[in-house]
């Protein structure tokens, strides 16, 4: 299973997946869907963007403020 996607069983049977992406111990963005091939291609295209931008360094720095 790729990095950050997690398979939940839903109440009325079946399954959802959710996409998670974490930078330390804190989840930067996550959201949930129905297939696995989704939820991949949603975290895929995340990461792709969050490197980009690198708000992975952003959160770093709110959480030192926080005294994290």
């Amino acid at each position: 299973m790729a990095e950050g996607i997690y398979k939940r069983k839903r109440k009325t049977g079946g399954y959802t997946y959710q996409a998670k992406i974490r930078k330390g111990k804190k989840t930067v963005v996550s959201r949930s869907f129905d297939s696995f091939a989704e939820a991949k291609a949603w975290h895929a295209e995340m990461m792709a963007k969050l490197n980009r931008v690198s708000i992975l360094f952003r959160v770093r720095r709110i959480s030192r403020l926080r005294g994290g």
